[in-house]
């Protein structure tokens, strides 16, 4: 099956737009399972708050064998309650896989992980698009990954922020984290290239976290801005390896 929000020239206009209260039954606006599912420019999912006992992504859930294709539109203002996992979108199914080639994920918050994306397993590509002023408490205000695939290339991270009320905060745009002696986390893969990481915030890594993940690709970013409270404005490299190729590094702090 295939669901299409809005039309591929952008000209219909469509909000969806949630609760903005958590409730035992709160689920995401859009779940996307053993199908697929289109969002274009003119489209808006916004204000919906998912609930503790779902876990869910505030604005996208794509789960087994789910597949979500954003091209445009906006996913903003929505929030995933403790413990979130995902404030925008939340992909963990079994091949389950999520892409962005435009549009904008903003102002979304995950108590835990992820304000903007949440990934636990499956693949994630983005090719374009921005990701900018989404929240967490502990890691990854942009996006965080405990395991699958990424890929991302062009793309814009800008004034995300993990809030430090938690005593945490890695990865203001991006925290990729393995921890090989937990059996429930997936091994991770992660290549990132062109992509700008502008004004993000956290504890550790205000633009980047890597913490246990081998073979980090980083390829022609920038990294501009970025502030860290404890350690590495730019790129914290906790644990793990990274390969890093034409990289800038301008004003972090």
């Amino acid at each position: 099956s295939i669901l299409y929000l809005g039309a591929e020239d952008g000209t219909d206009e469509l909000t969806l737009e949630g609760t903005g209260t958590a409730s035992d039954d709160g689920e995401s606006l859009v779940s996307v399972y053993n199908g697929q599912a289109h969002m274009y420019d003119g489209v808006t999912l916004t204000k919906n708050v998912s609930s503790t006992a779902h876990l869910t992504g505030g604005g996208v859930r794509v789960g087994d064998n789910g597949k979500f294709y954003m091209h445009g539109g906006t996913i903003k203002e929505n929030s995933s309650s403790q413990p979130g996992l995902g404030g925008a979108v939340r992909v963990d199914g079994s091949q389950s896989y999520f892409e962005m080639s435009g549009g904008e994920i903003s102002d979304n918050y995950a108590a835990w992980y992820g304000g903007g994306i949440y990934q636990g397993d499956g693949e994630i590509k983005i090719t374009g698009g921005t990701i900018k002023n989404n929240s967490s408490s502990i890691g990854g205000a942009g996006l965080a990954s405990m395991g699958g695939k990424i890929t991302i290339d062009g793309a814009t991270f800008e004034d995300n922020e993990v809030k430090t009320d938690m005593g945490y905060g890695y990865g203001g745009a991006i925290l990729v984290n393995y921890d090989s002696s937990d059996q429930d986390t997936k091994p991770i893969t992660i290549s990132v290239t062109n992509t700008e990481f502008k004004n993000n915030k956290a504890k550790f890594g205000g633009g980047m976290c890597n913490s246990g993940v081998t073979g980090t690709i980083l390829t022609n970013n920038t990294f501009t801005g970025n502030t860290a409270s404890s350690y590495a404005g730019g790129l914290y490299l906790e644990s793990g390896s990274i390969t890093s190729t034409n990289n800038k590094y301008i004003n972090n702090t």
